[in-house]
């Protein structure tokens, strides 16, 4: 129960503190923003989702996967990227 509460505790608290505007991928961070361009949002979804995907499948010595979440992370960016370029 406690690492429901504080899961719900930081998603409420990171919903927050990063509203994200989606027509101008502005991050507010209160009282001063930043301004960041869609390309480099897509670059860099792009670039974590083949490191996901390469790290998932990435196998030790027992024929065993290291990381098998990573594999859900990259199948979770490919869904994002299919998601980013079908609302282009």
């Amino acid at each position: 129960m406690k690492k429901l509460i504080l899961l719900m505790s930081l998603l409420l608290t990171t919903i927050r503190s990063f509203a994200i505007d989606p027509s101008g991928a502005r991050v507010d961070y209160g009282e001063s923003g930043m301004n960041i361009p869609t390309p480099l949002l897509i670059l860099g979804l792009i670039i974590a989702t083949i490191g996901c995907l390469f790290m998932g499948n990435m196998k030790d010595e027992n024929g065993k996967r290291d990381s098998p979440g990573m594999l859900l992370l990259g199948i979770l960016g490919v869904i994002g990227l299919i998601f980013v370029f079908s609302c282009m």
